[in-house]
């Protein structure tokens, strides 16, 4: 039996799915509707009273059959149905009928039913299935040609089923799907379009050509459906152009005429890669077609430097308008400074895809062309005007704004200033410190002409607000744009909103793209008036309820009567609600609903970018088994027939828990890996056992080889994400086109984790597949981005320099983007670490390595961006202030050395350029004295730039530098330009050269060149001493504000200058200046990469979190100076940052200000650094500070003394309201404090918000809250879920009474607890869990509690737990084979014959379901 079983396995074209289902009997039943049974059959002479236990299905399949369809139901076939009468059936009924009874129906009648029905995607797959002959298909799509499909999803089916209809006249199929509104000739199936005959392929784009042509007069698709080419998904797109570079079509590249790079086939234009483009002859009329062509950032950066380079900055802006904010600083960098005069007002941010580097060069450009024109008693002065032209004022550091704490702005620039782009720090800084927004004295009538600027308001400032100022305007102005991080705010508005009473804010709270807000909302608040209000406003806000926090929907969704409100009654269908979906919720659904509702919820995630909870995926799977028990009695037949469009309805992350070989054998196996492999790549992680997920790749691989020697491009596209778990050794069979193309369409997700046998394989495949590294382009680094981590340092190393300098702003990384794990969320890369186990350290290693590739090429970058330029109107003069020239370092400085001259004047230390540089409220009776209105200069005839606290960087125009002192440096790798200094006394000449020097913040600094390790100084004396020029640093005097701000030091920009971009903005008039500075720049360009540089903070701010990764991180940090650091400080507590870099970051901030945006840096603080902070209630942000402080706080004695600061500095009485805000401190209260904070229900739930934040088993604090939550909630037995989750960690505190009661009279509620309150869990309330209890945890929490419990678990209970966690069907050993009656492929013949029904059959059989697989379309 053994070998006549693995006989059958190994043969082609057979699946075997052995579930064992208990209780499948074949008992008979009598009831009143049996032909109506006989519907769901596809051979009728089969008995028609089998469905015995399953009345309350078969009502909610046939209660909402129209009662004048009964009759026809009974007597008739679907074929006497009008097209009225098809589009009325039920939506359940369609999803049951067999699909040889809608094959009766006409084309026609199928594509109304399947518009009819648009939202249910399996219905439109079910549909395509049933259409079985050449006159079908003909109406089908003649039909399809009048309407407009707005689901994407459908269209996408369509173009993988019509290839595969044969048609008597040539391409027939092909020109009616073109016709067809929503582009669905381009979703035809993409192995099919790549792998065609050439005659086809080339048929297939004249057709899309004469489809894009005609798209602006096709009236009926411009009037339902906006659909654009540029729209559609970027592996569509990619697609076409990519077949029409392979096919030469409609010539080669190079050989395109005007008319078909400007009119027929403009529109592949914006798909080809770089290298592609380059190829395209393009004259003056085929520029003009690229006006309004919305390219990605790096081709427009390639067409400007290869088409525009000489345009000015007003044609880029009228002739080519999709360009200007994608242009890199560089590129920017070369429109003349007196283009800038016009460039007053900068379109909307939100917008553009403006990179920061590229907004700090725009800004300043124009800040340097306006201080050059607003001269004003001796000062560059800057008016209020100008600083309502100016958005871009985020690209300055914090401290720069720091001296409006002093001398607020007017108002009018307040509100003018507002942008979405600023930081919480800068925002308060611009707010006066928040003074402007206090509301003891300013009309908080202010607030409504605020937009982003909403954040810099301390709770404080609304706490005692006089009343009659609270108005309706204001508080739902309020409601509507509170951010997701001040829950102190939150709890105010709450409670003066009051929504549960006053729920006419509720429609204000739902603009709100939050849920801070309904975050407070208690389960017990729901039922009422904010149901009725919600069900009310479903139909306009379907997507922002959906989205609403699960312990609100899950509240309607697990009580009946709310349930049978929502829907109408009580056997209708339930929409929407998915955020609310638990296991509870999906174990009482009948198996109509579920197959509808899974489908409606897979759908959902798909549109909203979400992934399956993994906390879902047992239930879900247990369910999808009941439906098949339903649909085998039903049918009342030993095969059951799971089809392709079942595969769509329940998709990856549940068939994932089928056996492997009942996957890879299957004939629908195709289906099957295709729907797992579209899962993003964190959703596998989770989804199964990576070492499940390699086998099942590997035997997939095996079955290929038996009949093909490579993994072409159709294997790849089925494996999508799955590609990910190939195993190594098969890398080397992988089509390298096939897989450069996954690469580039976005089929797969870039991110890899990888150990160092595996990196080495998958570089092989990538430069297999990229070709030489060496000539790798901007937008091929773009498109690689996170894959780059399989090269290793000299293989970076080896990527050309511009390429890395054009992308290092818009290259992006993904490795720290946050995703669900079984314990917690948590940063992608530490998914990784887990996943690898004892390889981790080769992961951590390579990213490190990419993430300081990325981190060199951002700074080089930032260095290259012009400083802002004081001229001074005089032609031989030019103070160029440089923002914060950080140099970045880690040798010692470069040391300029000076002739002697009389004419070098000391530079005015009091003038601050960025005290005048915005409109603020002028102080009375202003007056300056001479030396403070006169900056003077150097008449030398040479260029000075002056940079914040740097070293001057000078570049010398004829002039001699005289006893300069070099170290050996080895020039020959810089083309020449830099002329060798080869002796201590020597007196050498320049001309025309440039000197390109990076300026630091160290004193005593030197390039380091890597190649050679030979270090250089230039040095001289000047008054017999070393003369090192440091920026002007521009302070004024300091004043108290409040007693607890000061002005110090003012930075003016924050990046770094070279003497390379001094170059082109020195001498003004010369145009030769201008044409040479390309090749000036690339000269310089290798001395900057060759230079280890030293990480600035923009630097960081550009890549982002996951900058933590870099092995370096700390040292980065250690070599800031003071003043970087402190400007730094906000965004390095955005990071993940360890206690003891948080330490060191502290002790070096000197400020001390706006603390409530110091994040993770909080981490850092002692017992006397809490000393010194009022935290009085008062005080603005002391509330917003302490709740910060709970979530960084480690120790219980910091935790302690925060505590004791707050009870000994305020004086004002703490309002009930706002106690949720101490987080985890709440434990730190005394006790005797909490039943004066919750006396009753209401102020229970208010306060709740911070038990879900204790994540310490500090169980006295446990067990006082667990007991208030009994005496004012009652008895652990009639909880809900929603409310057990609410709780938290506290629920671990209740006495073994209250545990008993939960066990044993609600076990259901279970499902709410969390990993945290599982951890907290005592001995005694583990072992009185049984399997009746396991059964209803999450895995999440089954994963805690054998993580953390183990040792307390029997065998069996382990086992249960395990199953949990590891979730998979189980196969019987008993096998019943039985041949598919239709046994041929799925592969690309296909298409040259009709298929049949695609379906997966099971042989029920003594208690146990057999499956089989067939083949069908």
């Amino acid at each position: 039996m053994y070998h006549r079983t693995m006989w059958f396995l190994q043969k082609p074209f057979l699946v075997l799915i052995f579930l064992l289902l208990s209780d499948l009997q074949v008992n008979c039943c009598n009831i009143n509707d049996k032909s109506f049974i006989c519907l769901f059959k596809a051979n009728e002479s089969k008995n028609c009273d089998c469905v015995e236990g399953y009345q309350t299905e078969l009502d909610f399949l046939f209660n909402d059959v129209p009662h004048d369809l009964h009759k026809k139901l009974l007597i008739g076939s679907l074929a006497d149905f009008t097209v009225e009468e098809i589009i009325n059936l039920p939506t359940s009924l369609i999803y049951f009928l067999p699909i040889n009874k809608l094959a009766v129906l006409s084309g026609s009648h199928l594509a109304s039913l399947m518009c009819a029905h648009e939202d249910h995607t399996p219905i439109a797959k079910k549909i395509l299935q049933s259409i079985q002959t050449d006159q079908q298909r003909t109406e089908f799509l003649n039909f399809l040609v009048t309407k407009v499909i707005t689901n994407d999803k459908i269209l996408d089916f369509i173009g993988e089923t019509v290839y595969k209809w044969n048609y008597d006249m040539k391409d027939g199929k092909f020109q009616k799907l073109s016709n067809i509104c929503g582009y669905a000739l381009a979703k035809l199936w993409a192995p099919y379009v790549l792998t065609t005959a050439k005659t086809i392929s080339t048929r297939l784009l004249t057709l899309l050509a004469e489809v894009e042509q005609k798209q602006k007069q096709r009236t009926l698709c411009n009037k339902y459906t906006q659909v654009h080419w540029k729209n559609l998904p970027k592996s569509v797109r990619r697609l076409w152009s990519f077949l029409s570079v392979n096919q030469s079509y409609p010539n080669p590249l190079n050989k395109w005429t005007v008319q078909q790079t400007a009119l027929q086939y403009t529109f592949l234009l914006p798909d080809f890669n770089n290298d592609e483009l380059l190829l395209i002859p393009f004259d003056e009329l085929s520029k003009n077609a690229l006006y309004d062509i919305d390219f990605d950032i790096a081709q427009a950066r390639f067409l400007f430097s290869l088409l525009m380079e000489n345009s000015s900055l007003k044609d880029v802006k009228i002739l080519y308008p999709t360009f200007f904010f994608k242009l890199s600083p560089l590129q920017i960098d070369k429109f003349k400074p007196e283009e800038w005069a016009n460039e007053t007002a900068i379109f909307s941010l939100e917008k553009t895809h403006l990179s920061y580097p590229a907004a700090k060069q725009i800004f300043n450009k124009i800040a340097s062309d306006r201080l050059s024109k607003k001269r004003i008693n001796g000062y560059y002065k800057w008016t209020s005007d100008d600083l309502r032209h100016l958005p871009l004022i985020y690209t300055q550091p914090p401290t720069s704004f720091f001296k409006f704490c002093v001398t607020p702005p007017s108002i009018q620039s307040f509100i003018a200033v507002d942008s979405h782009m600023l930081t919480n720090r800068q925002a308060f800084y611009l707010s006066g410190c928040s003074s402007v927004l206090s509301f003891s004295s300013n009309d908080p009538k202010l607030l409504l002409d605020l937009k982003y600027m909403i954040k810099a308001v301390p709770v404080s400032s609304l706490l005692y607000i006089n009343n009659g100022n609270i108005n309706y305007p204001l508080m739902s102005h309020l409601v509507s744009l509170i951010d997701d991080h001040n829950l102190p705010m939150a709890f105010y508005l709450m409670n003066i909103t009051n929504p549960v009473k006053q729920t006419c804010f509720i429609k204000e709270m739902l603009k709100n793209k939050h849920n801070i807000l309904f975050d407070q909302l208690a389960p017990s608040d729901i039922p009422g008036p904010i149901f009725d209000v919600l069900k009310q406003l479903y139909s306009n806000n379907t997507d922002r309820i959906d989205k609403l926090p699960k312990h609100i929907l899950n509240v309607i969704l697990e009580n009946n009567d709310l349930l049978v409100k929502w829907t109408g009654n009580d056997t209708a269908f339930t929409k929407g609600l998915y955020n609310g979906y638990t296991c509870n919720f999906i174990r009482q659904l009948n198996s109509v609903k579920f197959i509808i509702l899974i489908s409606n919820y897979n759908a959902y995630l798909k549109r909203n970018g979400k992934v399956f909870p993994k906390n879902l995926q047992v239930c879900v799977a247990e369910a999808f088994i009941n439906y098949l028990k339903f649909k085998s009695k039903l049918t009342s037949n030993l095969n059951i027939d799971l089809e392709a469009w079942e595969i769509e309805a329940v998709q990856g992350f549940v068939l994932i828990t089928l056996p492997i070989d009942v996957i890879v054998n299957s004939n629908l196996s195709n289906n099957i890996l295709y729907s797992i492999g579209q899962l993003s790549f964190p959703e596998l992680m989770i989804a199964s056992q990576p070492q499940k997920l390699s086998l099942m790749v590997e035997k997939y691989i095996r079955n290929i080889l038996e009949n093909r020697s490579t993994l072409s491009f159709e294997h790849l596209h089925i494996l999508g994400n799955l590609i990910h778990f190939i195993p190594t050794t098969y890398l080397s069979i992988v089509d390298d086109q096939a897989f450069k193309f996954m690469v580039e369409s976005g089929l797969i997700d870039t991110r890899m984790c990888v150990d160092s046998i595996a990196k080495e394989k998958w570089a092989d495949l990538l430069i297999k597949a990229f070709g030489n590294i060496e000539n790798w382009s901007t937008d091929t680094l773009v498109t690689l981005s996170d894959l780059l981590i399989v090269l290793n340092q000299d293989q970076l190393n080896a990527i050309p320099d511009m390429s890395r300098l054009n992308s290092s702003d818009i290259i992006l990384t993904r490795y720290a983007d946050e995703i669900e794990f079984l314990s917690n969320n948590i940063p992608f890369y530490k998914g990784c670490v887990l996943i690898l186990g004892d390889q981790y350290k080769d992961f951590t290693n390579s990213l490190s390595t990419l993430i300081n590739f990325y981190l060199t090429s951002m700074q080089i970058q930032l260095q290259m961006i012009s400083p802002i330029n004081y001229n001074l109107n005089d032609q031989n003069i030019k103070v160029i202030m440089s923002s914060d020239v950080k140099g970045k370092m880690y040798k010692p400085n470069i040391l300029i050395s000076l002739p002697k001259t009389d004419d070098l004047y000391k530079i005015s230390l009091k003038n601050n350029m960025f005290n005048k540089f915005f409109g603020g409220k002028e102080k009375p009776n202003n007056t300056f004295s001479a030396e403070e209105e006169t900056i003077n200069t150097l008449s030398i005839n040479q260029q000075i730039s002056i940079a914040n606290k740097s070293t001057l960087i000078l570049e010398v125009k004829n002039s001699t530098i005289t006893n300069p002192t070099l170290s050996t440096l080895n020039f020959s790798r810089y083309d020449q330009s830099l002329k060798n200094i080869e002796s201590d006394q020597s007196t050498e000449t320049f001309n025309d050269i440039l000197i390109p020097l990076l300026s630091t913040t160290n004193y005593h600094s030197q390039i380091s060149n890597n190649k050679n390790n030979t270090d250089y100084e230039i040095q001289s004396a000047v008054d017999d001493s070393t003369l090192i020029i440091n920026a002007i640093n521009f302070q004024e005097n300091s004043k108290k504000f409040h007693d607890d701000f000061k002005t110090n030091v003012y930075n003016i920009t924050s990046n770094q200058s070279h003497s390379s971009e001094i170059v082109e903005i020195s001498t003004i008039g010369n145009s030769n200046t201008y044409q040479n500075q390309g090749q000036q720049k690339r000269r310089s360009l290798k001395l900057f990469f060759d230079t280890e540089v030293q990480i600035s903070c923009e630097a960081l701010k550009m890549l982002g979190p996951a900058s933590v990764t870099s092995l370096q991180f700390d040292s980065i940090i250690h070599s800031m100076s003071d003043e970087e650091l402190e400007n730094c400080v906000d965004l390095l507590g955005s990071f993940d940052i360890n206690p003891e870099l948080a330490r060191h970051i502290w002790s070096r901030t000197k400020e001390k200000a706006a603390l409530h945006t110091y994040g993770s840096v909080l981490s850092g603080l002692s017992v006397n650094d809490i000393k010194i902070l009022d935290l009085n209630i008062d005080r603005p942000w002391s509330l917003e500070l302490i709740h910060l402080l709970s979530e960084y706080v480690k120790t219980d004695k910091i935790g302690e003394e925060i505590i004791k600061q707050f009870l000994t500095k305020s004086k004002a009485n703490m309002p009930s309201h706002l106690w949720g805000s101490f987080g985890s401190l709440i434990c730190k209260l005394p006790p005797r404090i909490f039943k004066i904070i919750m006396p009753n229900k209401e102020l229970f739930w208010k306060t709740s918000s911070a038990f879900n934040t204790i994540k310490s088993c500090d169980m006295s604090c446990i067990k006082n809250l667990a007991s208030i939550a009994v005496s004012v909630i009652g008895q652990s037995n009639i909880w809900k879920t929603a409310e057990v989750e609410r709780m938290g960690i506290i629920l671990s505190g209740i006495n073994i009474t209250q545990w008993q009661l939960l066990l044993n009279l609600n076990p259901k509620a279970l499902e709410g607890l969390s990993s945290n309150t599982v951890k907290c869990l005592n001995e005694q309330q583990i072992k009185l869990m049984d399997g009746s209890h396991m059964k209803y945890l999450t895995p999440k929490s089954a994963n805690a509690l054998l993580e953390n419990h183990s040792e307390l678990l029997d065998f069996q209970t382990k086992e249960t737990l395990l199953q949990l966690v590891n979730f998979e069907i189980k196969v019987d050993n008993t096998i019943n084979v039985f041949e598919s009656r239709n046994d041929y492929s799925i592969e690309m013949q296909a298409h040259s014959k009709a298929p049949e029904i695609q379906v997966l059959s099971f042989l029920i059989s003594s208690g146990i379901i057999v499956f089989f697989f067939h083949i069908t379309v």
